[in-house]
């Protein structure tokens, strides 16, 4: 939804509802049903509070000196929910014009997901071109297989599981999924925190290992920060009333405005496994330092003991504070005059939806 909408502030319409109602020829891989399906959405208060926010956000880089300087742009691809066949180094969800690239990222800390062996030992250096070991065996085995031994035990009479973690099936996870355990039962529970604590403590001395020198570190930082060698740019907002608008450096512009002074890894007890990690980075042009947080959830892709751990990689510092993310410069002026509100026509799309608008389309 909020890619689209994104989009559609692009282009030369007089507002949100109009563009959903439309459609865009412009709006390359979006099919009617995807439409149909974003006029829907728009219909909860909260969901068009959003898309509102997306569309400004796009006019906004229409009307930027650094994005399309007020050209409406002749085709914008849209990517989806489809998975890049490459390695995914610029998280853009838009193309405009074959040049620009848009980055879409409403209301979420999470900076990206991976296998934390290409976390932890491959530093997001390549894309994983193999399946994985399970990183729970890797760095905490003996708590792994005492929790899940007591774990199975406290479930007795509720599924039947075998006594022993390496005897899990496949279809033993699909039971235990059907279950949707929130906590862990009976004694089991302190078990996994003394399991969390090992894995996030072996995680750190692993990351540690494979990190030796203060240019490997700051490697690591660029690619968590999804900078790569091209410049793109990021629209999206950090809650619902504060938009982001801003242009995300490469690492050869980085290097010229900052420094990175040290990058340190801890464990931390947080009821999970976990690791936080502070950049301390050098800004060169103002002479301050500047502090930037971050941490690593390790979890089960699908529930305990269901899918291979997965290592969520969250930034804590605010996202508009980062070295190298640079506010977007536009005209608040123009972009007033494109924002002007004009009728929606009559269209087969909206039609089917005007029952139940409660006033959210009467424009």
């Amino acid at each position: 939804m909020t890619e689209i909408s994104t989009a559609l502030g692009m282009l030369d319409i007089p507002d949100l509802l109009y563009g959903i109602s439309k459609g865009a020829e412009q709006l390359i891989d979006v099919s009617e049903s995807t439409w149909i399906s974003l006029a829907k959405s728009v219909l909860d208060e909260k969901s068009i509070h959003i898309a509102s926010m997306a569309f400004k956000n796009g006019r906004a880089f229409l009307e930027s000196s650094e994005g399309l300087r007020g050209r409406t742009p002749v085709r914008i691809s849209w990517k989806g929910p489809t998975n890049t066949p490459g390695q995914d180094l610029i998280p853009a969800d838009l193309v405009v014009d074959y040049v620009y690239l848009v980055s879409c990222k409403y209301l979420s800390k999470n900076i990206m997901n991976g296998s934390p062996s290409h976390v932890f030992e491959q530093q997001l250096s390549n894309r994983p071109t193999k399946k994985t070991s399970d990183w729970y065996q890797k760095v905490a085995l003996v708590e792994l297989e005492r929790l899940y031994e007591c774990f199975s035990h406290e479930l007795r009479g509720e599924i039947n599981l075998p006594s022993k973690l390496s005897m899990l099936s496949s279809e033993n996870k699909k039971e235990l999924k059907k279950l949707k355990l929130k906590k862990w039962p009976g004694e089991s529970s302190a078990l996994y925190l003394e399991f969390a604590q090992a894995v996030s403590e072996n995680t750190v001395k692993l990351w540690q290992k494979s990190l030796p020198k203060l240019v490997d570190q700051e490697r690591l930082l660029w690619r968590m920060l999804r900078m790569a060698d091209v410049t793109y740019f990021l629209l999206g907002a950090k809650s619902v009333s504060s938009p982001l608008r801003l242009r995300v450096a490469t690492p050869w512009e980085w290097r010229k405005n900052f420094e990175l002074k040290a990058f340190e890894i801890f464990s931390k007890q947080s009821g999970q496994p976990r690791v936080e990690w502070v950049a301390v980075v050098n800004d060169l042009g103002k002479k301050m330092s500047i502090n930037l947080t971050g941490h690593v959830e390790i979890r089960w892709s699908h529930g305990k003991f269901c899918g291979s751990p997965e290592a969520k990689i969250y930034l804590d510092s605010p996202i508009d504070g980062i070295p190298g993310y640079y506010p977007l410069n536009y005209d608040t002026e123009q972009s007033s005059h494109h924002m002007q509100e004009s009728g929606v026509e009559n269209n087969p799309i909206m039609s089917t939806l005007r029952s139940s608008n409660q006033g959210i389309f009467e424009i």
